[in-house]
């Protein structure tokens, strides 16, 4: 009777030396594609263009006190991704809160009648198209109605 004898399989390892250089080499990779980029004057495209899928439908209560600002012509709120103002024409409208340049918080300037990125002053306006770089991508634009009698302002797609 013959015995068969059994060879190990060779097992595909990396030395510790070898895996700790390709982690360099891609990390690496990954920083001088962001140093590229934030020298570039292109924006990095979204890779999820109009949101998570979620669509946006958010009923704001004006007697809380966070929606207050609402109150009074020339007053906005942040929320939700969405910063909803009242213009001093007596008017709610409502755009995406983040800058399409670099994704800051924006702030509503009523007197000049348009959105504005605190960090690298774009501006855009009431309607959300730029009108001041670097941004170079409009903001989405929601459709507004509010309810006098419930004292509510309804944001939705």
């Amino acid at each position: 009777m013959e015995k068969l004898v059994s060879t190990p399989k060779k097992k595909n390892t990396l030395e510790r030396k070898e895996f700790m250089k390709q982690v360099g080499i891609g990390f690496g990779g990954i920083l001088l594609m962001n140093c590229l980029q934030a020298c570039s004057d292109s924006e990095i495209p979204d890779p999820m263009p109009g949101g998570s899928g979620d669509k946006v439908d958010i009923t704001l209560d004006l007697n809380l006190t966070a929606n207050n600002k609402l109150n009074t012509p020339g007053g906005y709120v942040v929320t939700n991704g969405v910063i909803v103002a009242r213009t001093l024409a007596d008017n709610f409208i409502a755009v995406s809160a983040k800058c399409t340049h670099q994704g800051t918080i924006l702030e509503y300037r009523p007197s000049q009648k348009d959105f504005y990125c605190p960090l690298h002053e774009s501006e855009f306006s009431e309607a959300g198209a730029v009108e001041k770089g670097p941004a170079t991508g409009a903001l989405v634009r929601y459709n507004v109605t509010s309810d006098e009698t419930s004292n509510t302002v309804r944001v939705f797609e």
